[in-house]
């Protein structure tokens, strides 16, 4: 699926543009003033421009690559000469699948890999807390006589058993930590895998096995396939105190099944790194949960760590190169349905 055929380079004697939307009063998505100018050093012939809801129509026939968290289907109408969509994260569910099956010169890339060991720290720190209770209880202990209550219904993770939903980049990564600590796993996941001594099942096997565990980590990507794939059945066969680990897309989640199943069950729990924003109607069922007493949300900050600037622009810079030259870019998108929504 590249745009060039190989070895044919594009002609800079044409300057095109990188329109980006990585401006933004957040750190971890604005691209950093060392590495603007970086970027004019590394591609002097190239125009780096930023994208915001004011200026959207103002770049339009030049524009050939995209890169940036917030690309949507709709861009397609005015970047009609666009080649290349790189996403500054893992991602892209954003765009309609319908509008670019046919599209057999654009090239979708995202940045799997660059998060992962931070998602972990995250996904360890919630899985620890169900054992200890710390945010459980939002750290009200003010004694060990006071905790002891805690104490006496508390599991040791050496005792619990844990279902991981997905197996990319977070969960291949997370399986030493676990094994380390003497955590009992299984992982849900349609992937084959030859690892031993663990036990993989498919997706239409969820609503069957999940009664048996007493946590479950969310690392699934939302599409096709798993868009709300934790329905209303698979709720209703969660043991009753389960802990749930939500770092990855809770698009798995029928967000109104899990909302009565939390509040029918206070000794359950569920941490959630996501964002809620009471203006967005899709965000409204996820605010009424966050709102439940044996919830804890963060704030969509599973991704986030210093390092994130000088990977993101290592494996941006790399890529453009390689579409430049007409290379093979890496971490590139197959166009197939199951990718997307």
């Amino acid at each position: 699926m590249t745009k060039l055929k190989k070895n044919q380079h594009l002609n800079l004697n044409n300057p095109f543009v990188v329109l980006s939307d990585f401006q933004s009063s957040l750190s971890m998505f604005n691209l950093p003033e060392h590495f603007k100018k970086k970027f004019k050093k590394d591609f002097p012939n190239i125009n780096l421009k930023f994208i915001n809801d004011s200026n959207i129509s103002k770049f339009t026939d030049n524009i050939k690559v995209y890169w940036g968290t917030k690309f949507k289907s709709d861009y397609f109408k005015n970047y009609k000469n666009l080649s290349w969509i790189h996403f500054g994260s893992v991602g892209v569910e954003k765009i309609d699948y319908r509008l670019i099956k046919n599209k057999k010169n654009l090239l979708i890339t995202n940045s799997k890999g660059i998060n992962s060991s931070p998602m972990i720290e995250l996904i360890l720190f919630y899985l620890i807390d169900t054992s200890r209770s710390l945010l459980k209880k939002r750290n009200s202990f003010k004694n060990r006589n006071e905790y002891e209550d805690n104490f006496i219904l508390s599991k040791d993770l050496r005792s619990i058993k844990v279902l991981i939903l997905g197996y990319g980049e977070v969960t291949k990564k997370l399986i030493p930590s676990l094994k380390a600590l003497g955590i009992d796993f299984d992982i849900l996941s349609n992937q084959k895998s030859k690892l031993k001594n663990i036990n993989f099942f498919e997706y239409k096997k969820l609503s069957k096995i999940i009664n048996g565990y007493d946590v479950v980590i969310n690392n699934l990507p939302i599409n096709r396939l798993t868009k709300n794939i934790f329905d209303i059945d698979v709720l209703n066969n969660l043991k009753k105190d389960v802990s749930i680990i939500s770092c990855g897309r809770y698009g798995i989640f029928n967000l109104d099944a899990l909302f009565k199943f939390l509040s029918k069950n206070p000794e359950s729990f569920l941490y959630i790194d996501a964002l809620t924003n009471k203006q967005q109607k899709n965000t409204m069922e996820l605010v009424k949960i966050s709102c439940l007493n044996n919830v804890y949300l963060s704030p969509h900050i599973g991704g986030y760590f210093k390092g994130y600037w000088p990977k993101q622009y290592q494996i941006f810079a790399a890529n453009l190169q390689k579409f430049i030259k007409g290379s093979k870019l890496k971490n590139e998108i197959s166009f197939i349905k199951e990718n997307f929504l």
